[in-house]
């Protein structure tokens, strides 16, 4: 074992040096880790603080506080099991920061330089942790076509059946459209499908899998789009509105679309969110809702604001603690009425997602997670 110390009639291996956080994954059945962080140098004080390392594959994630690292201590990461020398196959990931130390041992270490979680997500630093950003807008709401959803096709967006995968057509209205689309969507059982496809102009293209849920197409070529694309039910031509489910504007490129599902085997954080209005009107007021509804259940109202473009006609939502969201639950935001016609709306969101494997099945039970 690499640099042992005792502690407590024990002895722990040194993994690391200059640890400012920690991801460590038991893979072992039946046995407990633990792990401790030592803190040293000048002005530190002298002490282990010890924690469990849980069996079955649990992983822990700490974050050391900014206070400390802004203090530029030096902090030394050990590891003990009871009755078992082999400690650095049963671990996974331990991201050390480089430029405070280096790493010991056989474990694996990373870059990490004490930023923000938020940033470490997005970097793909937490296993099991991603986020999505999602955002759309209405570009065009009369008095009388109210309620509607933010997403550019106008209306009210309509979900398929639970069991079902309709969603198996793409189409340009533009027959020089020959572009690559990346298509993003669920399949029958919820679970996340990335596909390319190549557009042939007005001719229509089958979807390699086909979808539950469409949440975001992108033109993934060199050359914009000509004409508008869509994404649909059905095997016809250009499709009517009630077929639509998902459409790119001509020079947007991208689908705009403030509606998402929680994939299967995730839970999502529901973190921020924003509305404003975006487009002609020149006075006028809007009445914005954010919806969600649970698998198997109505949509419920979650929040309702008034803007208006006189003064300031764009609200944020930063939540202090952010909504707990489970798997197959449908989320969008709607404009339930304006006060003038050609209104534009805009919408974003941003969800964490986490994979359900690293919460404990009682927490999942009482969230309402789909087979818990």
């Amino acid at each position: 074992m690499a640099n042992p110390i005792v502690f407590n009639q024990w002895e722990w291996t040194k993994l690391a040096t200059g640890v400012t956080s920690v991801v460590l994954n038991n893979k072992r059945t039946g046995l407990e880790y633990f792990y401790a962080l030592r803190i040293t140098g000048d002005t530190a004080p002298s002490d282990i603080t010890i924690k469990e390392v849980p069996a079955e594959a649990v992983r822990i994630f700490e974050v050391l506080p900014v206070e400390i690292i802004r203090a530029q201590y030096s902090f030394d990461l050990y590891v003990f099991c009871f009755g078992n020398d082999t400690l650095i196959d049963a671990l996974g990931s331990i991201r050390a920061d480089e430029s405070a130390g280096s790493t010991e041992g056989e474990g694996s270490a990373y870059l990490n330089v004490g930023q923000p979680f938020e940033l470490k997500v997005n970097q793909g630093l937490i296993p099991g942790h991603s986020v999505v950003d999602k955002f759309g807008e209405n570009p065009d709401i009369d008095t009388g076509s109210t309620p509607e959803d933010i997403w550019e096709a106008g209306g009210t967006y309509n979900y398929d059946a639970n069991g079902t995968a309709p969603i198996v057509s793409l189409i340009s209205d533009n027959a020089g459209d020959t572009q690559n689309i990346s298509v993003q969507g669920l399949d029958i059982n919820g679970n996340v499908v990335v596909q390319e496809i190549t557009l042939i102009g007005t001719t229509r293209v089958a979807l390699t899998t086909p979808l539950w849920r469409v949440y975001r197409m992108s033109n993934v070529s060199s050359t914009n789009l000509a004409g508008t694309c869509y994404c649909y039910i059905g095997t016809g031509g250009v499709p009517s509105l009630a077929n639509i489910r998902a459409i790119i504007d001509d020079g947007n490129n991208q689908t705009l679309m403030a509606l998402y599902t929680i994939p299967r085997g995730y839970v999502g954080y529901l973190y921020r969110g924003e509305l404003g209005q975006s487009r002609a009107a020149t006075s006028g007021a809007a009445r914005l809702a954010y919806f969600s509804r649970r698998y198997g259940q109505a949509f419920t109202i979650k929040k309702r604001v008034d803007i208006t473009n006189q003064g300031s006609s764009i609200y944020q939502d930063a939540r202090s603690f952010p909504d707990v969201i489970p798997a197959l639950t449908d989320v969008k935001l709607t404009v339930e009425s304006v006060t003038a016609n050609n209104t534009g709306v805009f919408g974003t969101f941003d969800v964490l997602l986490i994979d359900e494997a690293l919460f404990p099945d009682s927490f999942l039970h009482a969230i309402g997670q789909p087979g818990y």
